[in-house]
């Protein structure tokens, strides 16, 4: 677990907020509405950035995800993640942005061949923006776009395994 002097216990408005973020999120992967659960995950300020990058506006880079997404996974999964929020500790950026690291587990499941089950434990950063919670998956990709969108978060560090 990370500690610092502003870590604090996830309260239980927060735990609920966070649960129905994830919840809600999956709920649409899982119904193949790839543009409603990018919008539960990533902040407004995180598409502003990826169009800016990619000299696109907001709404296309949108539309160009969910396709993009459509036509890679025509195979249909299931995706479930296993978490616990109990043990979770909230921390504070310089600039009072709550954030958190969830050790989580992805239960993925081929709905064409049952057989095939998959569980990958991974690494959730989930971040306060504008009062609102939003997630991503800690790793490369999501860590420089995290510390390009988000200054006062430059210097947070995952918690030990």
């Amino acid at each position: 677990m990370f500690f610092s002097a502003f870590a604090e216990k996830l309260s239980e408005q927060d735990k609920k907020e966070v649960n129905r973020t994830l919840t809600t999120s999956l709920t649409y992967l899982n119904n193949g509405n790839w543009l409603a659960h990018g919008e539960q995950a990533l902040a407004p300020n995180m598409w502003s950035y990826i169009a800016k990058q990619e000299n696109t506006t907001v709404d296309k880079l949108k539309q160009q995800t969910n396709e993009i997404n459509r036509e890679l996974n025509t195979t249909k999964y299931t995706l479930s993640y296993s978490y616990d929020l109990n043990n979770v500790e909230v921390n504070t950026s310089s600039a009072n942005r709550k954030y958190m690291f969830i050790p989580t587990k992805v239960n993925i499941e081929n709905q064409q061949d049952n057989s095939e089950k998959s569980i990958i434990p991974t690494l959730l950063f989930v971040y306060q923006d504008n009062q609102r919670w939003y997630y991503l998956e800690w790793v490369k990709h999501s860590i420089i776009l995290i510390k390009a969108v988000y200054p006062d978060l430059q210097d947070i560090k995952p918690p030990q395994r």
